[in-house]
């Protein structure tokens, strides 16, 4: 292998099958070799023995990132050898490419690597804010839900009192077509009778009407763990896994505890001291679920919604346990079980009932929380924000939940990043065109000399524009992807923190970031590429 008179490596593409072969064997292997026992690891950190696997990650990234650099190389080539097949514009501005590839190749790979890194990010982004909602449920889902509450729970009448005034005032500020009660249940934890006497908490619960729910898995499905008392070591202990949880009729599967589905509270009043929701289906329309309207239907009817999956039997049945201890682990802890129809619903509340099906059920006190609001002009996200902006500025006794826009890039400041990268890319071809004006002012001259328009200049200029942007704007987007995939993969497999069952790669950003920014960069060239005033024009003899 040596140079060409051209300068150019010919065994360049040799190279560049190594490296590929290279990175490809990296990121299969990191996600194949054998894993540790996961069982106990600080969420967030890299398990301990999963080295190997880090480094073959990283191995893979910085491969991909030396391919696509080499392949740029190669374009360059290239480019010097497809001129000859194209008009006169065009081979111009693919000969100045391979010519002045010490040009070319950096702002090509500028242009290349930042949108690798760009589209890369995103999908990263996309879907690490997709893991996060996954492990989370919420009271008012997507823009157009919104609830009130009092700020402080101190009685049922009392805080009914508060809500009823700050839905007077909100709805002279914006009208108020109806609005629906929200209920948990009251919960009472009892410590000591005095200051000596410990208590049977649960006996007394009993005896005072205080009862709970909790939504079991099937029968024979279920991950029971020992109590403290037996097993104060928790490391060892399992529970069910995030795909049944989150998937219809996914098989359940008992996995280490701290790899198990653990959603949080999203979202919540601040009065909120219990455990499910009670609604109903009048309540569940304005939650903003996607399917809040069939849920409705289920609550109207006697039956539940859930926010697990895996609760749901094979016949769309769950077994509700009814206890007077209000953190219900399992069967064995159950006053008694009964079977309800269900529907599940992504992001509820682990057990959600209309106020007839807790009667029914035993559940006799309730703690009110306020009020699903249903707006005169309509739940849109500008109005819900309106609102909701009003009440934190005029209620302080009251506070309200919204769920902003649930973008699927999180908070816009996750697009800061992702802009000054396309910013980068755009620098880069810029500063590329202003160093091929300087060079090429003597061929502009000529063509001048021998009658070229300044529009030819100028589609000369835009063209040199367009093999930059093209060689690396596509290529960079399709590899970011790809990359983003392979992280994601890793994460799902390895736990770092999350379960990283979607990927989400965010199209609609993918194709804007494309577009925007070869778009930009032909506008930039545009303005950048007008012909020196300085140039003599001759007619042909």
């Amino acid at each position: 292998m040596g140079l060409a008179a051209d300068g150019y490596c010919h065994g360049n593409h040799h190279w560049i099958c190594r490296d590929d072969c290279a990175g490809s064997a990296c990121g299969a292997l990191s996600l194949t070799l054998p894993l540790p026992t996961l069982a106990d690891h600080n969420p967030g950190a890299v398990p301990a023995g999963t080295e190997a696997h880090m480094a073959l990650l990283v191995a893979t990234i910085l491969l991909a990132v030396i391919g696509l650099a080499l392949s740029i190389r190669t374009f360059a080539r290239w480019c010097g050898k497809a001129s000859s097949q194209l008009n006169i514009g065009a081979r111009l501005a693919l000969r100045d490419a391979a010519e002045h590839h010490r040009r070319f190749v950096p702002a090509a790979c500028a242009v290349l690597i930042t949108m690798c890194i760009a589209s890369y990010t995103l999908v990263i982004t996309g879907s690490m804010v997709a893991d996060q909602r996954n492990s989370t449920m919420t009271m008012t889902y997507g823009p157009s839900g919104m609830a009130i509450g009092a700020d402080v729970h101190v009685s049922n009448e009392f805080d009914r009192a508060v809500v009823s005034d700050a839905i007077r005032r909100l709805g002279k500020e914006t009208p108020i077509r109806a609005h629906y009660p929200v209920y948990t249940e009251d919960v009472k934890r009892w410590s000591k009778l005095n200051d000596t006497t410990e208590v049977d908490s649960d006996k007394l619960n009993a005896e005072h009407g205080y009862m709970y729910a909790a939504a079991l898995l099937p029968a024979g499905h279920t991950c029971d763990n020992p109590t403290i008392q037996e097993q104060p070591d928790t490391s060892t202990w399992v529970g069910q896994d995030a795909a049944s949880a989150l998937y219809p009729n996914v098989p359940i599967r008992c996995v280490p505890i701290n790899r198990s589905h653990q959603p949080t509270y999203s979202n919540i009043l601040p009065s909120f001291r219990g455990v499910n929701l009670i609604m109903d289906g009048n309540a569940m329309r304005l939650s903003g679920f996607p399917n809040a309207d069939e849920a409705a239907q289920v609550l109207d009817a006697g039956g539940v919604v859930v926010g697990d999956a895996g609760t749901i039997d094979a016949g769309g049945m769950v077994r509700v346990a009814i206890s007077p201890n209000p953190a219900i682990a399992n069967e064995s802890q159950a006053t008694h079980i009964e079977k309800r129809k269900a529907i599940y619903v992504r992001g509820a509340y682990p057990l959600v009932m209309s106020p007839a099906t807790a009667q029914a059920l035993g559940i006799k006190q309730l703690q009110y929380l306020g009020e699903y609001l249903d707006f005169a002009g309509g739940n849109s996200p500008i109005t819900v924000k309106k609102a909701s902006a009003y009440a934190i500025e005029n209620l302080p006794l009251a506070s309200t939940s919204t769920d902003g826009n649930r973008l699927p890039w999180g908070d816009n400041m996750a697009l800061v990043p992702i802009g000054l990268l396309a910013l980068l890319a755009l620098m880069a071809t810029l500063v590329s065109l202003l160093l091929a004006r300087t060079q090429a002012q003597r061929d502009m001259a000529t063509m001048v000399a021998v009658g070229a328009p300044p529009r030819f200049l100028r589609r000369y200029g835009l063209t040199q524009a367009a093999v930059i942007l093209l060689a690396g704007a596509p290529v960079g987007v399709v590899s970011g992807v790809a990359l983003g995939w392979l992280h994601v993969a890793w994460n799902r497999r390895i736990g770092v923190d999350g379960h990283w069952l979607e990927t989400v790669p965010i199209w609609g950003l993918q194709a804007a970031l494309a577009f925007g920014v070869v778009a930009t960069g032909l506008l930039v060239a545009w303005l950048v590429t007008k012909p020196p005033r300085n140039l003599t024009r001759r007619s042909l003899d």
